[in-house]
């Protein structure tokens, strides 16, 4: 899964993350998606199960005292418990670094902003009503910190919803950051620090986050969503550094073409882990279906009218 991560001022690095699981690990979705090809798909067995997108630590997550970020989000499913969005927070000894997650037991987004429990921290929240994040819905939020103004900022599908000055100086000097892995679809344990907990049910897709103030968050105002789409994202007059991470989730398409002598079922199967990547019905004549990667796939062609294989093989899928 691809994006740009600006480590120590530089926009020359690129991020791969690794995708990670206990149970299923996040794939591709080009079928539930915001923009682009596809988005990324993320799946929680239970809070100790699930799989996750892990990047090393980098000094790009250390978020400054000015910041922005944006994300798009579609949960499929509540339970009693908070889900991991995004973040490298620890919580050990003391609270270090930072978290956003889903808190699925009243349908909010949260966050943390933190450095030596509650004395040093800062919470956000979704609100109520109008702005609780529903199931199976792409939601857009947009966050920021915004140290020249002394304001924390929270905007649900370009409305402003949530205001809050630096008025008791709880998370208002330094920068936030841990020693743990960034991590996307998790978050680290709660109780001991040992690693990711909490997975997220759902998809993420056009994940950003910005060191400085983006170009929709500059003022107190409501900004239309045209601002929210990965075309659009741009550095604002008062940012003060590069994008720590875009994110789009976009994969290359890839194909299997043919040509079929009677209507058929066709099926895809990834050699490599054994996956179903497409099971459909093609009338005759040419055909083309859609695959994840480049990988060796075999190929079933099943004659629909009488059960018959009509053709069976490997090939390689090539690009759309």
């Amino acid at each position: 899964m691809s994006g740009w991560l600006n480590d120590e001022s530089s926009n020359s690095h690129v991020a791969t993350p690794t995708a990670v699981a206990t149970g299923a690990a996040p794939t591709y979705s080009t079928s539930v998606k915001k923009f682009g090809s596809s988005s990324a798909k993320f799946v929680r067995t239970s809070n100790l199960a699930g799989g996750y997108l892990s990047i090393p630590d980098s000094s790009a997550f250390t978020l400054p005292t000015t910041w922005s970020m944006n994300f798009w989000i579609y949960p499929t499913s509540l339970g009693s418990t908070h889900q991991g969005l995004f973040g490298n927070w620890r919580d050990q000894a003391i609270d270090t670094g930072w978290k956003v997650f889903f808190d699925d037991n009243d349908a909010r987004v949260r966050g943390r902003w933190s450095w030596g429990l509650n004395a040093n921290s800062w919470t956000w929240v979704t609100s109520d009503g109008q702005y609780l994040i529903p199931n199976n819905t792409w939601t857009h939020i947009a966050v920021s910190r915004d140290t020249p103004a002394q304001r924390w900022r929270l905007w649900i599908n370009g409305i402003l919803a949530w205001i809050r000055n630096f008025d008791d100086g709880r998370g208002g000097a330094g920068a936030r950051d841990s020693s743990r892995s960034f991590y996307i679809g998790a978050q680290d344990d709660l109780i001991g620090g040992d690693g990711p907990r909490y997975f997220f049910d759902g998809y993420i897709d056009a994940l950003h986050i910005e060191n400085g103030v983006s170009n929709w968050a500059g003022d107190d105002s409501t900004e239309g969503t045209k601002y929210f789409s990965p075309e659009n994202y741009t550095e604002g007059p008062t940012a003060t550094a590069y994008t720590s991470l875009l994110m789009n989730f976009n994969e290359t398409l890839y194909e299997v073409a043919g040509t079929l002598s009677h209507d058929s079922r066709i099926m895809v199967v990834d050699e490599g882990g054994r996956t179903v990547e497409n099971d459909s019905v093609e009338t005759a004549g040419a055909y083309s279906v859609t695959v994840n990667d480049a990988d060796p796939k075999s190929v079933i062609a099943i004659r629909e009218s009488d059960g018959k294989i009509l053709g069976y093989g490997r090939v390689t899928p090539s690009i759309v």
